[in-house]
């Protein structure tokens, strides 16, 4: 992969991991000016790279009343520290 896929993908895993309630897949697109198929990709390179994660199907209100597809990290990152 190149850098700026590398660079998105360690985004999106940071900002799962800080998020209780989770990302849509249109709010990960807006978020880093890519498709929903990218960020798709994205997601299932994570997941093959062993990263815990889940997708939820949910019904949510601030979508309007829609059911959207919500990413999930569901487990630890770790940090360095000096």
């Amino acid at each position: 992969a190149d850098t700026k896929s590398f660079l998105r993908q360690w985004f999106i895993l940071r900002e799962l991991a800080a998020s209780k309630s989770g990302w849509t897949l249109q709010e990960l697109a807006a978020e880093h000016s890519a498709s929903q198929k990218t960020i798709r990709r994205d997601f299932d390179a994570l997941g093959q790279a062993g990263f815990q994660l889940q997708e939820s199907t949910i019904f949510t209100a601030r979508k309007f009343g829609k059911f959207a597809q919500t990413l999930f990290f569901k487990g630890s990152l770790l940090t360095l520290t000096k």
